[in-house]
């Protein structure tokens, strides 16, 4: 049992560093303090609970320091991704675009989202080997609750397969700005398509809206040209909400708009659309009333 002991604190070590050793010597001192307390005389008792104190702090700020240490990594190797995916769609063509696009937003009482996404996207270089979402708000969302943005992405479920989830990374851009990249386990060639699904769960995203009855914009603008859109807003129970369509009133896009009842006695509000041209911002402006 000794020798499984050190031979685990062996490998922490040699994976950690230096702050693995100082881990492992503040938490002996700080265990040797507690039993110290526990059962040694009173004078000796009064110095091993300073001396525990001070080992639980040094401890906690060697973990701080390990922490931030480890943020800024990922915070580089996240940068480094995203420069290298941009420079394959720049430089060698890399590209792919969307034909279609359905989403459904539901909004709670306190302005927390979950969003379900199904995109199609087909290969338009030769080999696509990842590809990427962007999620965000349209006001200015509290950064603190990034950690609590909760995502799953799968290839799309077709009888008993699909319904996997590839490698993916995400990066966040200014405060409130998502990017999701997926990346595939095997390239999608030239004029193949492929499907995914994507479930999201974002905190307060839609607070003006849900607890200061501010109107909101439900947009998204594609940089290809769109074949279809399928986009549809929940609003909880007791909500009833007015909308006008954006990018959609030129006459030249063919859509639908229809107000319906949610199951729980809220309003979901739809918008379809066929043939978007690319750069086009399209989606809905609501008012909750």
């Amino acid at each position: 049992m000794l020798a499984s002991l050190l031979e685990s604190l062996q490998d922490h070590v040699s994976n950690t560093g230096l702050v693995g050793v100082t881990e492992a010597v503040l938490g002996v001192l700080g265990f040797a303090g507690l039993a110290s307390s526990l059962f040694g005389e009173p004078a000796i008792k009064a110095g091993a609970i300073v001396a525990t104190m001070i080992a639980i702090l040094g401890l906690i700020a060697v973990l701080t320091t390990s922490r931030s240490q480890l943020q800024s990594r990922n915070r580089n190797l996240e940068g480094l991704i995203q420069h290298y995916c941009a420079a394959l769609e720049q430089r060698y063509h890399h590209a792919w675009r969307t034909k279609s696009w359905y989403q459904l937003i539901s909004i709670d009482q306190q302005g927390n989202t979950t969003e379900m996404i199904s995109c199609t996207i087909a290969a338009d270089s030769e080999f696509v080997d990842y590809f990427s979402i962007w999620c965000g708000t349209g006001w200015a969302w509290p950064s603190h609750l990034r950690r609590r943005v909760k995502y799953r992405l799968t290839t799309a479920k077709k009888g008993s397969e699909g319904g996997v989830r590839p490698t993916v990374t995400d990066s966040w851009f200014d405060r409130d700005r998502l990017s999701i990249i997926a990346h595939l386990r095997e390239p999608l060639p030239r004029g193949s398509e492929a499907t995914f699904d994507l479930t999201l769960y974002w905190p307060l995203k839609c607070l003006p809206l849900a607890k200061q009855g501010e109107p909101e914009e439900f947009a998204r603008t594609f940089p290809w040209p769109l074949d279809s859109l399928h986009y549809a807003v929940e609003l909880p129970r007791g909500y009833q909400a007015r909308f006008d369509t954006i990018g959609l009133k030129n006459g030249t896009i063919k859509y639908k708009t229809k107000p319906s009842a949610t199951k729980d006695g809220g309003t979901r509000i739809t918008l379809t659309a066929e043939g978007i041209p690319a750069g086009r911002r399209v989606g809905m402006r609501i008012d909750p009333t």
